[in-house]
């Protein structure tokens, strides 16, 4: 290996000496979860293979049947035959489908591009053991996977698994984390297992287009029941056994998937031990720990880059915004900056320290269907191995970052929003500057603990500011000094800190929502749920806690808005700058809330659409009438803003009509005629754009409210 590439052993980390047999050693429960899948396989195919063999086997008798000598016995034939063939095509639909599995967000990479790369790979596979991939890919997202290119091939042929690389991984990890991590995919590269896991996908995808899909099968099926009765009476004959296998195939669905998400979980222990054995116990944890924040960066690196989009700026590297945001989260979010795992780790603990706790419930996107973090830390230490941690970034193994990160973020970019190759696309360093102008706007001072988070603001009982600075008594000096001073002091800190406390412990139970909805029982504070438990808890805690905060913020909202507005005056100041950016604030969040009310309401339509399925003629009238109602309430809720005039807010000089900005196209018309997917899909990404549009001025007048606030208070303060 050093003789294809001498500087392999300057980026390979050291690999820490350990019992790999015992280590490795998958156990008892692994062996028992494999033959638990695999018995339920076999009795899938059985089941399976025996329907099939029975419709062929009444086909073949049918036909062999003599015509019936009774009146309209050619029509009971070929009724009868026409009942099995719809029965085999219902048993074999699948095979018309498209398998593939082709997934454009993927780059592949070559040896002679990444030559550090690949010598790494193979250093890596012949030190776990395991093959070396078929073939190296890449994207942006932070992920790393093992899949075949065409699973069904890979039932019957050896066919070489392939290896994904996110370039978000990359950008989070040291070398030792990166090694760790890919020693886990080689693991699953190891094991046979996967097989498995393979075929229970192809018994997914025919269970799944037999019970759930709805196709060109059962349109024929509704019209055969819809034409003459002498005719008709065999599609209703057919319809209990269709009913009856469907209901079959849900029940080995369900008992399939639970088998094989008990055995992916033994897989994913199985496969940390590699991890382990290449790059120590503490590598794989600090890895999986790293993700929430690596994750929650680039998010709000996204989000930040479809501001600039939106100006139709287009960045060129994702991944300089990504290491940007973890920076400015580092440095202004006080809870994200405590998860970070330079904060948690504990030298003086040693290997003693962990990290996740055992209520720790929650699982990093990159493993949503893993085990979760607490379980595999116990995991990959219960038989602990200490290992020298590289802590050199992990592009160290890259050549051409800069090209490479661009080529990823370009390909990712024209993808999910359709560009031309014509697009022109921005340097990173000129975005950032656009998004560093928009984080002036909305990054806070500590002292408000994020009083000015993502709300509504209440708007006053009056509109007259007047009345209401009588109302608080700031009409005078020294009530306004004595304001100021009271404004965020003690008082206001314990209040609104129980506040806090109390929203994050429901966000706390909210989040264990989706592990109840798995017929798990969840705890929380020391006492378990059920799904209806946990429900009947949250809206209780709304119902008790929700009124109590609301007149709070009621309160609170407009007294600091009298408040600034009686300061001015006093100051003898002009105020209708400050009662416009106000009113601003009031009439789009007016628009904003509406919106939102409309977009839930339409998201709740198809949801019961497509639990429906097939709509009777009243109903088809209902639901295209309610989606035309969605698409005018909602072009009604754009109008009422349509001569809002935009108070001065950065990155928005060149912006002229807040209403064409927020809805840059015209919402999709819906008709009685015909409800088309197409046309709700765009429908829907339409109102989500306008959403994330409206909440991004939201958001930015807000802070430039603030800062007016602000001003207001150094200018009454030093007045003298």
């Amino acid at each position: 290996m050093s003789s294809e590439n001498p500087n392999l052993t300057a980026l390979y980390p050291i690999t820490p000496k350990s019992d790999r047999k015992k280590l490795l050693n998958p156990g008892q429960a692994y062996h028992g979860k494999v033959l638990l899948v695999l018995f339920g396989l076999i009795a899938f195919w059985l089941i399976y293979f025996s329907l099939l063999a029975f419709g062929i086997w009444g086909f073949i008798q049918l036909t062999l049947i003599p015509m019936f000598h009774i009146r309209y016995g050619i029509l009971l034939k070929i009724g009868l035959l026409a009942m099995a063939a719809m029965f085999l095509i219902f048993l074999l639909k699948f095979l018309f489908k498209s398998w593939s599995m082709k997934d454009e967000s993927l780059i592949e990479i070559k040896a002679a591009e990444q030559p550090e790369l690949f010598a790494f790979l193979r250093q890596l596979s012949k030190e776990v053991g395991a093959p070396f991939p078929k073939k190296v890919f890449v994207n942006q997202e932070i992920n790393a996977r093992v899949f075949y290119t065409n699973p069904i091939l890979s039932l019957f042929l050896p066919v070489g698994k392939n290896l994904h690389i996110g370039l978000g991984l990359v950008n989070s990890l040291n070398l030792t984390e990166f090694k760790a991590v890919l020693a886990h995919e080689f693991g699953h590269f190891s094991q046979g297992s996967m097989r498995l896991g393979t075929y229970v996908y192809m018994a997914n995808r025919i269970i799944h287009d037999m019970v759930y899909s709805r196709d060109k099968w059962d349109e024929w099926l509704d019209q055969w029941r819809n034409t003459d009765f002498r005719i008709a009476i065999f599609a209703w004959a057919l319809s209990p056994f269709v009913w009856l296998v469907r209901n079959l195939m849900i029940l080995m669905y369900q008992g399939l998937n639970l088998l094989q998400s008990s055995l992916s979980r033994q897989m994913e222990f199985h496969a940390d031990r590699f991890a382990v054995s290449a790059a120590g116990s503490n590598a794989i944890v600090h890895a999986l720990y790293k993700l929430d924040a690596a994750s929650e960066a680039l998010s709000f690196a996204n989000y930040q880059v479809r501001s600039a989009i939106d100006h139709q700026l287009y960045t060129d590297n994702i991944f300089f915004h990504q290491r940007n945001a973890l920076e400015y989260l580092e440095q202004t979010k006080t809870e994200f900056r405590e998860k970070l795992l330079e904060q948690v780790l504990d030298p003086e603990k040693g290997k003693a320290v962990y990290l996740f706790q055992q209520e720790d419930t929650h699982v990093p996107d990159m493993y949503a269907s893993h085990p979760s973090g607490y379980l595999r830390e116990t995991n990959a230490k219960a038989i602990f191995v200490d290992a020298v941690e590289d802590k050199r970034d992990a592009w160290v193994l890259f050549r051409e970052v800069e090209s490479l990160s661009q080529k990823a973020t370009k390909h990712f970019l024209s993808l999910a929003l359709n560009l031309p190759n014509t697009t022109t696309f921005t340097p990173a360093y000129e975005v950032q500057a656009f998004i560093n102008e928009e984080l002036k706007e909305t990054t806070f001072d500590a002292r408000y603990l994020d009083y000015f988070g993502n709300r509504y603001f209440s708007m006053p009982e009056t509109q007259d500011v007047d009345i209401l600075a009588q109302t608080f008594n700031i009409v005078d000096v020294e009530a306004v000094d004595l304001a100021f001073q009271k404004l965020y002091g003690a008082p206001f800190k314990a209040e609104f800190g129980k506040i806090l406390s109390e929203e994050k412990e429901l966000q706390a139970m909210i989040a264990l929502i989706p592990i109840a909805q798995q017929q798990k029982p969840v705890r929380y504070k020391d006492k378990s749920y059920r799904l209806f438990e946990l429900e009947s808890e949250i809206k209780n805690y709304q119902k008790s806690k929700g009124p109590e905060h609301d007149i709070f913020f009621q309160k609170r909202d407009s007294y600091i808005y009298a408040l600034h507005y009686q300061a001015l005056k006093l100051l003898n100041k002009p105020t209708d700058s400050f009662l416009a950016r106000y009113r601003f604030q009031w009439q789009l969040q007016g628009t904003l809330f509406r919106i939102e009310e409309v977009y839930n309401h339409f998201r709740e339509l198809v949801h019961a659409l497509m639990e429906k399925g097939k709509l009777e003629q009243d109903e088809f009238v209902d639901a295209a009438r309610a989606l035309m109602d969605c698409s005018q309430a909602a072009k009604e809720a754009l109008d009422n803003i349509a001569e809002l005039p935009i108070p001065p807010l950065n990155n928005m000089e060149k912006v002229d009509n807040l209403k064409d900005f927020i809805a840059p196209e015209p919402l999709h018309p819906f008709s009685m005629q015909s409800i088309d997917g197409e046309g709700v899909a765009l429908f829907d990404t339409q109102i989500q754009g306008i959403l994330n549009r409206s909440l991004r001025i939201f958001r930015k007048n807000i802070g430039r409210l603030v800062q007016e606030m602000e001003e207001i208070e150094a200018a009454w303060l030093g007045r003298g």
